[in-house]
């Protein structure tokens, strides 16, 4: 590995340049570490799973908790499109000031196997 330096020389730029995957995992591993707190959730719950979603052209992003203590897996797909179609936008930054009012809507779906 090469040394590091603390200086940048004149006219020299250091460059990172990411991938739309590069940005998904900064996000995944952002929101993993900050999940349990935003959405007020216990951090040591084995029966939740998490899960994050991005449209097209990431001009959205969406991501949630459901429970998972049952045999079978949560219908993503049907949580995904419920979603979709009913849910607007909760929050313009994640990173709002504590007590200044929740960032995430708490939601019901009806008529699944899966408790969420």
């Amino acid at each position: 590995m090469s040394e590091k330096t603390n200086h940048l020389e004149e006219n020299e730029v250091r460059v990172i340049k990411l991938s739309r995957a590069a940005i998904e995992e900064i996000l995944w591993e952002t929101f993993m570490e900050i999940g349990h707190d935003k959405l007020e959730l216990e951090a040591d719950s084995d029966d939740i799973i998490f899960r994050m979603t991005t449209d097209e052209t990431m001009s959205e992003l969406v991501f949630y908790a459901c429970d998972f203590s049952g045999e079978k897996a949560p219908d993503f797909s049907r949580i995904d499109n419920f979603i979709k179609q009913n849910v607007q936008i909760t929050t313009d930054s994640v990173f709002t000031e504590p007590g200044t009012g929740k960032t995430y809507q708490t939601i019901h779906i009806e008529n699944t196997d899966q408790v969420l």
